[in-house]
């Protein structure tokens, strides 16, 4: 008998003898992980709805189809002596005890410690925090019409706590949560349709005339904030479910189509000093932009266009007159000046980590290469990290610790930096239950870091399918 084979069956005695309660969910999977390594994979068929019970074991057992047996010993080894050791102790503690002898832990042991209880953690936290996270949302979603009263209210709908973000991105996250799990399609579509039409409430769109003073149709010209992001959301829905929410685009009096939205974008970018579609002021930015080179590589994928080679021009103005050459700080300057490619004065680490996500789904390498430099913007404490952001900026709601921190951590999951994402995520998961502030904004994004694995928003985007290291239920 091997050595991880006798640590395999004393982990399973020892589980048997520990007096702690665990919810269903660990021993559901403790169970698919024992039943992988002492038996390989799942076998048989999927019990009937009746046997809820054997139904359940099954499920554990499917989850981890595919993982070695000897993975799954190890897993299954770890976890049991993560149960032991937080009976005994802290990941923080100095000492550790042994037959009454006090001895100082040294780097190695206290890494493996915090291994442990953080394995421990996924597997008794993750599933509980998701599921409050998404009926959260799906209180939000779930009639004809959003429940405004649910969402928070933005000082100013052209700032970046604005309505529309909160329909956008919690939208991205169901979308990633489809392609994951297939089977969620009938319960999130009628949920992604009141999104929609949320989406063309003058609620959402009404600032570019009423706060910015425009008179123009906000579907027209500029206005990517909004436009884009529009683009974006009916792209994805196309690419989930063969055809749009709707045949045409209905606002304020006038119709387009999603393909007449998408061709006007490319060509504003062409016309553009910068090669990106402008926001307010003339200005392009760069997480607007980001939006537009998505749609791009979206609608080329889904109807054969060649959208996407004109992404090199707003990516030329990025990196020559937005990336920030010193490594200390924020990466971009946000934006460019009005008509013109050279970068505006303003700076934001929140604007960034927003950004490089956006990016990472269509410019994966140039996102990994910048992201050594900027992880140094992040704070680390213990087991935490968080980005933090100024007062100053909070206050014209342009970003918020909260928000920055979840696109970080969105970030990390998709670059697959799994124990910075786990820090973060144990910044945003005490929130979790009573809720964020920006909800459901933070909320969106929590469920879509969750969902996250390394290169599956670039799966997303590029292929539609889910990235190779993802489970399909």
């Amino acid at each position: 008998m091997s050595d991880l084979k006798k640590k395999f069956d004393a982990a399973a005695a020892d589980l048997k003898n520990l007096s702690e309660a665990l919810g269903n969910d660990v021993k559901l999977k403790m169970y698919g992980l024992f039943k992988q390594g002492a038996a390989g994979d799942v076998t048989g068929s999927r019990p009937s709805f009746a046997d809820i019970v054997g139904r359940a074991k099954y499920d554990a057992w499917a989850a981890v189809k595919g993982t070695s047996t000897e993975d799954a010993m190890q897993q299954y080894i770890d976890l049991v002596e993560s149960f032991k050791l937080r009976r005994t102790t802290k990941t923080n503690d100095s000492v550790k005890f042994v037959k009454g002898a006090t001895m100082p832990i040294d780097d190695r042991e206290r890494e493996r410690r915090r291994a442990l209880v953080r394995a421990h953690y996924a597997a008794e936290n993750d599933h509980d925090s998701l599921n409050v996270v998404i009926g959260r949302l799906s209180a939000c979603y779930s009639g004809t019409e959003c429940a405004w009263e649910s969402f928070y209210k933005p000082q100013w709908e052209s700032a970046n706590f604005a309505t529309r973000y909160h329909l956008v991105y919690p939208g991205l996250a169901y979308y990633a949560l489809i392609r994951r799990q297939p089977d969620l399609a009938p319960t999130l579509r009628p949920q992604l349709d009141t999104m929609y039409r949320g989406l063309l409430e003058p609620r959402t769109w009404s600032y570019w005339h009423r706060e910015i003073g425009e008179t123009s149709w906000p579907l027209r010209e500029r206005n990517l904030t909004y436009a884009g992001r529009l683009a974006t959301f009916i792209g994805f829905y196309i690419d989930a479910f063969g055809a749009p929410p709707a045949p045409s685009i209905e606002l304020d009096g006038r119709s387009i189509t999603y393909h007449e939205l998408s061709e006007g974008l490319v060509q504003q970018a062409a016309n553009s000093p910068s090669g990106g579609v402008t926001c307010y002021s003339h200005q392009a930015m760069t997480m607007c932009n980001a939006h537009l080179l998505i749609n791009n590589v979206l609608h080329d994928r889904l109807y054969g266009t060649e959208y996407r080679s004109t992404n090199n021009l707003w990516l030329r103005t990025l990196e020559t007159h937005l990336t920030r050459p010193e490594k200390e700080g924020p990466l971009f300057f946000f934006g460019t000046q009005s008509n013109s490619c050279c970068a505006d004065d303003g700076l934001s680490l929140g604007v960034d980590a927003w950004t490089l996500f956006l990016m990472s789904s269509v410019v994966p390498d140039r996102v990994a290469k910048w992201f050594p430099d900027w992880r140094n913007n992040i704070k680390v404490n213990e087991d935490r990290a968080y980005v933090e952001i100024p007062q100053k900026h909070r206050d014209i709601e342009f970003s918020s610790t909260e928000l920055a921190t979840a696109w970080t951590y969105c970030l990390a999951k998709e670059l697959g930096h799994s124990q910075l994402a786990w820090q973060l995520r144990r910044t945003l998961e005490p929130q979790v239950e009573s809720g964020f502030k920006l909800d459901p904004l933070i909320s969106g994004l929590f469920l879509l870091g969750d969902v996250l694995e390394k290169g599956s928003f670039n799966a997303l985007v590029a292929t539609g399918r889910p990235s190779p290291g993802q489970q399909m239920s």
